[in-house]
């Protein structure tokens, strides 16, 4: 074998190996669907500003069944459908994950358990419109920004697929 060759086959292993890094393995992530996440009936609460926060949201968090609760830290990876909510530079850093597509532009409005907050700080390209798998860590409980329900679910997302 000449040395053109073999650093020729070195390179491909190395480009190779490169690529498969950077998707998670499968074996890592549990799989989880909104069959699990929205199997209950959670209402439409919303937080009283004039009241300590702390209270309200660990009362929220006991509506949450122990089955979904469970997940709370978990590598998980799920698919839906992206609504962006945070587009900078051209990517997507933020985005609601929907059961399906009805909860978007003109359809019904969720249930707070039919969605969950992605956040990638590195952003992603937009893939609204089709089926989309998400892999990070799934975050369980509400999630209270400036006083407001926000919602119930956020995965810190690390890898995308479409």
């Amino acid at each position: 074998m000449t040395f053109r060759l073999f650093l020729l086959l070195g390179l491909s292993a190395l480009a190779f190996v490169g690529t498969q890094a950077a998707q998670p393995r499968n074996n890592e992530f549990h799989p989880i669907g909104f069959d699990q996440l929205a199997g209950f009936d959670f209402g439409t609460p919303t937080l009283d500003r004039d009241r300590p926060i702390e209270p309200q949201a660990a009362a929220l968090l006991e509506r949450i069944p122990w089955s979904v609760r469970k997940f709370d830290g978990a590598k998980v990876v799920m698919s839906g459908f992206m609504l962006p909510v945070v587009v900078e530079d051209g990517l997507v850093r933020e985005f609601l994950l929907m059961k399906d597509q009805q909860g978007c532009c003109y359809g019904l409005m969720p249930a707070m358990n039919e969605w969950v907050v992605v956040k990638i700080p590195a952003g992603v390209n937009s893939a609204m419109d089709e089926t989309i798998f998400i892999y990070g860590t799934i975050k369980v409980g509400p999630q209270v920004t400036d006083g407001y329900l926000g919602g119930i679910y956020q995965i810190d997302g690390v890898f995308l697929k479409r």
